[in-house]
């Protein structure tokens, strides 16, 4: 249960940034790109289908003990990979760090809500 709150979370901060983060001239695509990562991980990729499966196979008892955590960080690797190459489309160097911080933090399986919203910040709204 605790799992399928935390997973909660991470798809209530990915999709609160999804809303918030745009491109402009002192971003270039580097928001627009986060963007659409941001959105196939969340939505279709197969390590989110395979987090999702586990998390139901929890809910109804049974799950397996340490698949739900290996699911999840099989999906916190990809998406940090996935991020790494949008670094050098940032811009800005604020945004290369920021976007920098967040790969390598879910490179190395870490869920870290803080490091994708310092990415969050440095995007603008959309219009």
């Amino acid at each position: 249960m605790r799992m399928r709150w935390a997973l909660a979370g991470v798809v209530v901060m990915v999709a609160a940034f999804l809303v918030g983060c745009g491109s402009s001239n002192t971003t270039g695509d580097a928001c627009a790109e986060v963007r659409k990562t941001l959105t196939y991980y969340l939505t279709d990729s197969p390590e989110i289908k395979a987090v999702t499966a586990e998390v139901e196979k929890g809910y109804y008892g049974t799950g397996e003990p340490g698949k739900l955590k290996s699911a999840k960080d099989a999906y916190n690797k990809a998406l940090g990979n996935a991020l790494r190459p949008i670094v050098d489309k940032a811009k800005t160097p604020e945004l290369k760090a920021a976007i920098a911080d967040a790969a390598d933090a879910y490179s190395e399986g870490n869920d870290d809500v803080e490091a994708l919203q310092a990415v969050y910040k440095l995007c603008p709204q959309q219009p």
